[in-house]
């Protein structure tokens, strides 16, 4: 674990998601040039980043796409369904990444980033961004801007046309509820592998490919409240 600063608790907490050392460091120091705003933690995995979330509660995650094996878009949508589930408490998040595709930036705003910044941005187009989302607004780093006109420009799918089965309806509300596929197996009176393939055809379904984007996604069209 990286581990957790000492924090005044007047300011706001920042927690800091990025594999690599020398990043996180400049990071911190541009952050932290913003009055009122400290690290209160880093992380440099998906699974180290989760456990601070929890543990920290920080107003603001900074995170980048690429954390090893994993995706900073897990993270995003981690952050989502604790705010779901968490009214007290609502944690930003800002995308300060290498990746700068349209499917990482689109991506990244459907799963709650209110902001998108790639690693060429200045110190001065970070702090920028960093106030427009503690301020409750959105940034775009001018790099993807257009990305995001351009979806917007072209035909909107609806969502609501995905055919659930009964079935289908049923597991999405137990995985909502947080209970794992075996126990939904166990529950249900079926073989482990046939949950396994209901839960194949949700991911294809949505256009997801984990949990946790499923159930986002879920919760955006309306079909199951987290609990």
């Amino acid at each position: 674990s990286i581990g957790v600063y000492l924090l005044n608790p007047r300011n706001t907490k920042i927690l800091l998601v990025d594999p690599h050392p020398m990043t996180r460091v400049g990071l911190r120091h541009t952050l932290q040039s913003s009055d009122g705003c400290r690290v209160c933690a880093e992380a440099c995995s998906l699974e180290e980043a989760i456990a601070m979330v929890e543990s920290v509660s920080p107003d603001l995650v900074v995170t980048e796409l690429e954390l090893g094996e994993n995706s900073g878009r897990d993270l995003l949508g981690h952050v989502a369904l604790y705010n779901q589930s968490n009214r007290g408490k609502t944690v930003a998040t800002l995308v300060l990444s290498a990746l700068a595709s349209k499917w990482d930036v689109l991506s990244a705003i459907e799963l709650g980033a209110s902001g998108y910044l790639t690693k060429s941005a200045t110190e001065e187009e970070v702090l920028t961004a960093l106030r427009e989302v503690l301020a409750g607004r959105n940034y775009l780093h001018p790099e993807v801007a257009h990305l995001v006109f351009e979806k917007v420009r072209s035909p909107v799918r609806d969502n609501r046309a995905v055919s659930l089965t009964a079935r289908e309806s049923q597991l999405l509300n137990l995985l909502g509820r947080g209970i794992p596929p075996q126990e939904i197996a166990d529950a249900l009176h079926l073989a482990p592998s046939t949950v396994k393939t209901h839960v194949r055809n949700l991911f294809r379904k949505f256009s997801v490919s984990t949990r946790t984007q499923l159930l986002l996604r879920a919760i955006q069209m309306e079909l199951i409240e987290i609990k």
